[in-house]
């Protein structure tokens, strides 16, 4: 019932890429990815979000739970396949799957 905040460190993600699964995220918590995204030169308030964050909906998870959200962190910043963090929130629909969008609604801090 209370609003917590997910915070994820360069050293978490790995080569080939690391995966994380919420299960329980809900309305009010927040995925803070800053620390993913500056290790890899990330600028807030110069570099695209969106070209280091990308988000789908609707997805089925690692364990098989449909209407799941994938959102994939490009750590190193020199695109896909690299240095990659993937975050699963099982079982949630996430209401826009533009960074931008999420990070001006409190979902994520970058």
């Amino acid at each position: 019932l209370d609003n917590d905040t997910f915070i994820w460190n360069s050293n978490d993600a790995g080569a080939g890429g690391a995966v994380d699964i919420i299960k329980d995220f809900s309305s009010g918590d927040k995925l803070n990815i800053t620390n993913l995204l500056t290790a890899g030169g990330y600028t807030q308030g110069t570099s695209t979000l969106s070209q280091w964050v990308t988000v789908a909906t609707g997805q089925t998870a690692p364990n098989g739970t449909a209407n799941s959200t994938k959102i994939t962190i490009d750590v190193d910043g020199i695109g896909n396949g690299t240095i990659t963090q993937t975050i699963w929130l099982e079982g949630v629909n996430l209401t826009s799957t533009d960074p931008v969008t999420l990070k001006n609604n409190g979902v994520l801090i970058a």
